[in-house]
């Protein structure tokens, strides 16, 4: 990814997701690693749903996904994710692998009260940026994950 011509063309991350990558990059390095991984997982779902929103046309749901309660991290990752990747040309296997890993330390940080180790925390929040480099930085200026032809490329107020 060439991220520097990226910027340069004035494209600019949305607000909400660059300032929780800050505050889960804040997280991380100050130790607090539960709130990484809270942090970092509240950016995976404003990714997977601002490509939702964006695809929405080329992808068919029986749930109501914009409904409150029309959407968990089993529903987003086993079923939502998986469908948007297939719309572009990468290897969704080992990015979704990475995927329900991560979903399942978010689980039992939430749940169950967990301490993440720094690993996992940086794993969480790495899985983070990779859905991020997919989803919300256009085509051009990624190397690999090209969307496939005649599909909606990702503008800065979609998330």
């Amino acid at each position: 990814m060439n991220l520097g011509s990226y910027l340069m063309d004035g494209f600019v991350l949305p607000e909400t997701v660059a300032a929780l990558e800050a505050i889960a990059e804040e997280a991380l390095t100050s130790g607090n690693y539960r709130s990484a991984v809270v942090e970092a997982m509240s950016l995976t779902e404003l990714a997977i749903l601002a490509a939702w929103r964006r695809f929405r046309s080329q992808i068919t749901l029986t749930k109501d996904i914009d409904d409150p309660y029309g959407h968990d991290w089993r529903f987003l990752s086993e079923k939502l994710t998986p469908v948007i990747l297939s719309l572009y040309n990468g290897n969704r296997a080992p990015l979704l692998k990475r995927l329900h890993r991560i979903v399942k330390v978010r689980h039992c940080v939430v749940h169950r009260g967990y301490r993440p180790v720094a690993d996992e925390a940086d794993d969480v929040l790495s899985t983070a940026r990779t859905l991020i480099r997919v989803l919300e930085i256009p085509s051009k200026y990624r190397a690999n994950w090209p969307l496939k032809p005649g599909l909606p490329e990702p503008v800065p107020s979609e998330a």
